[in-house]
């Protein structure tokens, strides 16, 4: 059995970016399982924000934010008016 300064050499010489990889990989296949998983995560995730930094969203971000989905939206339909359109979809 190893020891307590044994466990603690060993989690501080241990390959961060395989562990990094790994988190990311995690993290990405739970995002995918469900919408409520996918819910879920974006709720927690937006709470640990709140949590480190208690003004987060700034209003400034808020808008600047909103701009970007405004900008994303407007591309989106422009794209989607080039496309043709299929017999017996309208």
């Amino acid at each position: 059995m190893k020891t307590a300064a044994a466990n603690v050499r060993a989690f501080v010489r241990r390959d961060r970016r395989r562990v990094a990889m790994a988190k990311r990989a995690y993290w990405a296949s739970a995002a995918r399982a469900t919408p409520k998983v996918t819910i879920a995560l974006a709720h927690a995730l937006y709470e640990h924000a709140k949590a480190v930094s208690p003004g987060f969203p700034s209003e400034q971000s808020r808008k600047d934010d909103f701009a970007h989905h405004r900008r994303l939206k407007g591309l989106i339909d422009r794209a989607a008016r080039s496309l043709p359109v299929r017999r017996g979809s309208r």
